[in-house]
């Protein structure tokens, strides 16, 4: 599945013909809107999204008549478009007007404010560069890949999931998008740092995960007004404390190549 966001300038450099055919989706929410429809996507992004590929097909906007941005650092986007069709896929890809977004970039436009300066960083990895950079980049990572490194993460993987579904009961319904959540952040927190539960000499994963943990609450991604108690705050005291932190933890560990490796693979 691919999620793209048009923007402007890719609208005004690539327009639609006037005979082609509205893509299909759901119409907005009485009195609230375009935002009415993130609100259940959010909470569950998977569950939504099949439900509305079963009513709409392969290609579908999140909302008819746009209005949405999940991924784009763009205040102003058109719509939401979802495709599961790797034709779609390739196109997007080869066009000269494709970019690529990490999650940070919901939380953008950015603006000068130095508060919010980090969340260039959180979550951007590959996601964050481009040409030739991004090429540099993609060589750099490819030590990870290797057939050795890829099954010393094996056991770890097969046992943190195991673990995980053994408190499954049956006819207990689960959220799998919260569920494929925490084990990823498990799984991520092992075989980056070595360690299922963060001490203080590693709290670095720590706070990776809860700054996952708390990006995916729909309240963050709605209420982003840095107040102290909001969760918004906390998320950017955690990409801060982050940030912070994980020169220092490299520089700690630039004698094991393997975990400094391994640790290139975290979207951060």
């Amino acid at each position: 599945m691919a999620i793209t966001t048009a923007t402007q300038p890719q609208l005004n450099k690539s327009k639609a013909p006037a005979d082609a055919t509205p893509i299909p989706g759901p119409r907005p929410w009485p009195v609230l809107g375009a935002f009415g429809n993130l609100v259940p996507f959010f909470l569950d992004p998977i569950g939504m999204s099949n439900k509305l590929y079963k009513e709409y097909g392969d290609t579908f906007v999140l909302v008819r008549g746009g209005g949405t941005r999940l991924f784009s650092p763009y205040p102003q986007v058109p719509m939401t478009v979802f495709t599961r069709k790797p034709e779609h896929l390739h196109q997007m890809i080869q066009s000269e007007n494709y970019e690529m977004y990490g999650a940070g970039g919901i939380f953008f436009p950015l603006e000068n404010i130095p508060r919010k300066q980090a969340l260039y960083r959180w979550a951007a990895g590959l996601w964050g560069v481009r040409g030739e950079e991004h090429r540099d980049h993609r060589r750099l990572l490819m030590p990870a890949f290797h057939k050795k490194r890829i099954e010393s993460y094996h056991d770890d993987m097969v046992r943190i999931t195991y673990d995980s579904i053994t408190t499954w009961q049956l006819n207990d319904p689960h959220n799998i998008f919260e569920d494929m959540l925490n084990l990823a952040r498990r799984i991520a927190t092992k075989c980056l740092f070595g360690q299922e539960s963060p001490n203080q000499d590693n709290a670095v994963a720590h706070k990776i995960e809860e700054s996952y943990a708390i990006y995916s609450n729909p309240f963050t991604v709605f209420f982003q007004h840095d107040i102290p108690g909001t969760r918004y705050h906390r998320f950017l005291n955690l990409v801060w404390e982050i940030d912070d932190a994980l020169p220092i933890w490299l520089l700690k560990n630039e004698k094991t190549p393997m975990q400094a490796n391994r640790l290139m693979l975290f979207p951060c």
